[in-house]
């Protein structure tokens, strides 16, 4: 017994001395493209950082993907998406009509990877992008876009604009951007496009039973003890703010998080994730509302392409955009009214063509 205790614990020791000469720190890879040029055909290069080998894996702030944490600070602006497999088109088209159209080769892109692939790191490697790998914890649907209200943990940066993949760029987004900065404080995003000719985007009760087909018992579980004087209904398709506003987004989504699980979990809205969006920005003391054009949601909004190529003389299409009195930037294809026009667009703007 005691020849056995004491090999026992001189097997203890030696392990223990082996673990101190271990290098804790490990290499993670995500995905960024090289100084060459990258056809779309060829994957990214390996982009590396360090995380801790007991540091727990970063979950976004309503759980629903895990990433890691990205230690390299990318600059003054980072422009996300979010993509996963079956989208590979939609963030490709997004990203062309950026480069294209959107005038901000200073900002650093980045594509959220929801289960990573071939195609994705593809499509990331060919807009000069750097693919983030996350891992979806529950089923891939709408919500996923939570990594993007906590992209501010996981890419430093000063400021940010992030968007839906089913988006084109068709304008300069350099005002945009500049609005932003002028508030550093404030999320920006426009409100949700009406639907209906009795629309109350401020009514909190009303958005979430005509909006989100929530009960009223799952509106005041949501709202717990907040009240709803900053409250606006926003579509989360096109936001942006600096570090400081989308930490703090991330922490009042955070702080909620149990309620939000629940109301996801009723799986009464495929858009469940907005309405706790809206109403954190409720809780930070409101919205900046940005105006329509930075947002024209074609499920409930049509504009008329004024072509200009003759004008520009540049190597693809070049068209204006009105919608009423007001000239659109970002055109939105959201929901099923929204997607059916996608192959107008597609076509009026000869994506297949590429750059």
């Amino acid at each position: 017994m005691k020849s056995t205790t004491a090999a026992r614990g001189y097997q203890r020791k030696h392990r223990i001395a082996r673990f101190k000469k271990r290098d804790r720190r490990r290499q993670i890879a995500t995905y960024a493209s090289s100084a060459a040029p990258i056809t779309a055909a060829l994957a990214a290069a390996p982009y590396k950082f360090t995380s801790h080998h007991f540091a727990p894996r970063f979950a976004d702030c309503l759980g629903i993907t895990t990433s890691p944490q990205l230690k390299t600070h990318f600059g003054p602006w980072i422009i996300a998406t979010i993509a996963s497999p079956g989208y590979e088109q939609q963030a490709h088209e997004f990203f062309t009509t950026l480069a294209r159209y959107g005038n901000v080769p200073h900002a650093r892109r980045l594509l959220l990877c929801v289960e990573t692939n071939a195609d994705l790191l593809a499509i990331a490697a060919a807009h000069d992008a750097v693919a983030v790998p996350l891992r979806a914890v529950r089923d891939v649907n709408a919500s996923i876009k939570a990594a993007l209200y906590s992209i501010a943990r996981i890419a430093p940066a000063a400021n940010y604009l992030c968007f839906d993949s089913d988006i084109f760029i068709v304008e300069d987004l350099r005002p945009l951007m500049a609005t932003i900065e002028a508030q550093p404080q404030k999320i920006h995003a426009a409100l949700s496009a009406a639907t209906t000719a009795n629309d109350q985007p401020n009514d909190y009760f009303h958005t979430a039973r005509h909006y989100y087909n929530a009960s009223q018992s799952d509106a005041e579980a949501l709202l717990g003890a907040q009240r709803t004087e900053h409250f606006a209904r926003l579509n989360s398709g096109v936001f942006g703010g600096s570090a400081l506003s989308l930490f703090a987004l991330d922490v009042t989504l955070r702080n909620h998080a149990h309620q939000v699980a629940a109301w996801i979990n009723t799986q009464k809205s495929r858009a469940a994730d907005e309405l706790a969006f809206s109403l954190a920005v409720a809780r930070l003391r409101g919205v900046a509302e940005l105006p329509q054009k930075w947002n024209l949601q074609l499920y409930a909004q049509n504009v008329a392409p004024i072509d200009t190529e003759h004008h520009t003389g540049g190597n693809w299409p070049r068209f204006e955009f009105w919608h009423a009195d007001e000239r659109a930037a970002v055109l939105h294809f959201a929901a099923k009214q929204g997607r059916e026009k996608l192959p107008f667009f597609r076509g009026l703007l000869a994506l297949d063509r590429g750059d």
